[in-house]
């Protein structure tokens, strides 16, 4: 799949995580009036969206307009981030990012998403969440068969209104069988 700049959208032989879209019932009014541009997450010299979240907690990646100011524009003092994993529908994940009076750059907001992502994973683990019926393909764990977060990319932040924020997260292809 490409955008219609002709980009891939996603890591070659890697589907995305179908999430459900998260929607804040409060923020539904003004969901149509005020809605920010997509954050994307992309390499530099690299043709792909996304970053794999193992290499963006360590050494801190080269991105494609690494050092923009991503929410100068959010009248918000902090952004909240949803995870809303399938066959973890009764654990949803929300961290909330600091944006207001810091200088929350592109690599810097990757960063700190791809640590949420990997500490909701931790999460799951540390407490033993079953992932739900008929959702196997997706669970996740700090081992194998499970996807872990070394298995993941991040290719953007989505707003979905208010404060609210979800991101693309990209998993091996052969994880869908």
């Amino acid at each position: 799949m490409k955008s219609a700049r002709g980009i891939p959208l996603g890591p070659t032989n890697h589907i995305i995580i179908p999430q459900q879209p998260f929607f804040d019932e409060n923020q539904m009014a003004n969901l149509e009036s005020f809605r920010q541009e997509s954050v994307s997450f992309q390499l530099e010299r690299f043709p792909e969206l996304g970053v794999r979240i193992s290499d963006a907690l360590g050494d801190e990646p080269i991105l494609v307009g690494g050092n923009d100011m991503v929410f100068d524009k959010d009248v918000y003092k902090e952004i909240k981030l949803r995870i809303l994993w399938p066959g973890y529908s009764r654990f949803p994940f929300e961290r909330r990012l600091k944006t207001r009076d810091t200088k929350a750059s592109r690599s810097l907001v990757l960063m700190l998403l791809s640590r949420a992502i990997a500490d909701f994973i931790k999460h799951v683990n540390h407490n033993r969440i079953p992932v739900e019926q008929g959702f196997e393909r997706w669970e996740v764990g700090m081992h194998r068969p499970s996807i872990t977060s070394k298995d993941l990319f991040v290719t953007g932040l989505i707003h979905r209104g208010g404060s609210n924020w979800q991101p693309e997260i990209w998993c091996p292809s052969n994880r869908a069988n």
